[in-house]
């Protein structure tokens, strides 16, 4: 026993102990970043987890319409903050960075008016403090933000996020300021952002990660383009691909598509041809309105009337200059 405490102490004071220490120590540092890293983290839509949040204008109403910027400082673990993954919304489309460097724009998607489908991002964090910014953007007066996520520490500790009363928002009719996204910026002074309860929005869909999980980068510099490793806007092509011709005596294999084709843009002629003529029935009806009321012809002017609508304009002033006085 005496001889072991001997040579404890001789290692130690030759800090051999504490070299192995330190090695250990930085061994398990690693292997808990590398865990927190190769899983995504379960995000949750719950409303315990996360609102839909804006600025406090009435919502649906006109006061809404425009740009929103908002920040979220993550919250700080035990240890030091390596991945955070998050999944956002907004209606209508929004820019989002982390730690300033912009992470991607992104609309909402196709064949989903309320933006119920989700963009899911994964970032890797190389900072002590670590903030998430959003400039949501509508044009409609249905303005919503909602951002669900979870933060990875080196510990292997995960603590959850999202959009709540705790947000930060520069408030309506402020534009964004130019470096709002930087962490030292100054938000002492930016009001809470506003939980929006009407209409309620439900079920918000998280779909499949398929990036590479903590791949997107907060470093000064990084290049995400619109979003590599998250959500991605397609552009369409500007020329459509030739289709192989017609062979004599069969019917090619695009025949089918062809047609179905030709038959799309026959109906959507069709239905252009109507809404002409019912635009021009309505000028023409707001034309003997106005008339009778006793209005201009500049009315005419500024509606860009047609043929149609500049017959019955003439024929109104043919009419009315033709017709008896009234008695007295």
């Amino acid at each position: 026993m005496r001889l072991s405490r001997f040579i404890f102490r001789a290692l130690t004071l030759f800090g051999v102990i504490g070299s192995i220490n330190a090695q250990a120590d930085a061994q398990q540092h690693i292997q808990a970043e590398s865990r927190a890293a190769s899983t995504i983290p379960t995000l949750s839509v719950a409303p315990d987890r996360a609102v839909w949040i804006w600025t406090g204008e009435l919502y649906g109403t006109p006061a809404s319409i425009g740009q929103r910027a908002f920040r979220k400082t993550l919250p700080q673990g035990r240890s030091r903050a390596t991945c955070v993954t998050f999944a956002i919304s907004c209606v209508e489309a929004y820019t989002v960075a982390v730690n300033g460097v912009a992470l991607g724009t992104q609309t909402m998607h196709p064949n989903t008016p309320t933006g119920l489908i989700l963009d899911v991002y994964s970032v890797s964090l190389s900072r002590e403090i670590n903030v998430i910014s959003v400039v949501g953007n509508n044009k409609d007066a249905l303005a919503l933000l909602f951002v669900t996520g979870v933060v990875q520490y080196a510990d292997g500790s995960e603590i959850a996020f999202g959009t709540d009363t705790s947000w930060l928002t520069a408030g309506p009719f402020v534009p964004p300021p130019p470096t709002f996204a930087e962490i030292g910026f100054d938000d002492s002074k930016w009001p809470h952002a506003v939980v929006v309860t009407t209409p309620t929005v439900t079920p918000l869909v998280i779909p499949p990660f398929t990036g590479t999980v903590c791949g997107l980068s907060d470093k000064t510099g990084a290049d995400h383009g619109n979003g590599h490793d998250g959500p991605l806007t397609i552009p369409l092509p500007t020329v459509c691909p030739s289709l192989p011709p017609f062979t004599d005596g069969s019917r090619s294999l695009y025949w089918d598509l062809r047609h179905q084709a030709d038959c799309e843009i026959r109906r959507l002629e069709e239905a252009l041809h109507r809404c002409q003529r019912e635009k021009q029935s309505l000028i023409d009806q707001l034309i003997i309105i106005i008339r009778g009321l006793g209005g201009g012809d500049d009315f005419c002017q500024l509606v860009h009337c047609g043929a149609s609508t500049f017959t019955q304009t003439q024929h109104l002033r043919t009419t009315s200059d033709s017709s008896p006085p009234t008695p007295n």
